[in-house]
Order: structure tokens, then C-alpha cells, then sequence
């Protein structure tokens, strides 16, 4: 006896085409960068979401909106994006200005 394969859902649709979307993005974002933006590290890269794919959908699949980290400067450090967003803030607008602008731009309070 066959199982019937299940169709897939709208919902279940989309959700598969996000997750192929952020893998594409990461992989542009860390292909640009080629290394930790801020200690040059190679190894285990992130791509991180300047301003938040959660608040900020439309800007999810931007690359623009993307910075290449280590782990510790993504979200394990004291010194990372997730833990000190003021020392992210700060560290983009001396060291990575088209992204610390576009952002700015981009966040409504320019």
C-alpha cells in the first residue's frame, strides 16, 4: 500500500523559500567580507542582520544589510553585536560608514 505524499502547505511553502533566502544572503554577506569584520578572523563566519530581519522584513534578503562576524563578535563576546549593540553601533559608523549610513537611512529616525 502507497502513502499518499502530503502537499505542502502555503505556509510550509514560504517558510522553506525564507530559509533558501537567508542561506543565499549569508553566503553573499560572507563572500564579500571574507573574514571577521572587526578581527579578521576566518573561521566558523556569521552573517549578521544590521537592522533586525524580525523588525525590519523588508530589508531580511539585503545584503547591504549584512556584516560579516566571528562567533565572538556575533554573539559571544562582550564586545559583540547581540550583547553591545551601542559598541556595534559605534564600531560600523568608525570602521564600516555605507553600512553605518545605509542603516541610519533605512531605520526611519534620520
Amino acid at each position: 500500500m502507497k502513502k499518499k505524499a502530503k502537499k505542502k502547505s502555503k505556509v510550509q511553502l514560504a517558510r522553506i523559500s525564507k530559509r533558501k533566502g537567508l542561506i543565499e544572503w549569508s553566503r553573499k554577506v560572507r563572500d564579500r567580507d571574507e573574514k571577521c569584520v572587526v578581527c579578521g578572523g576566518i573561521l566558523h563566519l556569521n552573517a549578521h542582520h544590521i537592522l533586525p530581519k524580525e523588525n525590519y522584513k523588508e530589508f531580511m534578503f539585503e545584503v547591504l544589510n549584512g556584516i560579516t562576524l566571528c562567533p565572538t563578535h556575533h554573539k559571544f563576546g562582550k564586545y559583540s553585536a547581540h550583547k553591545n549593540s551601542v559598541w556595534f553601533a559605534c564600531f560600523l559608523k568608525e570602521n564600516c560608514l555605507e553600512q553605518y549610513q545605509w542603516a541610519v537611512e533605512n531605520m526611519g529616525i534620520a
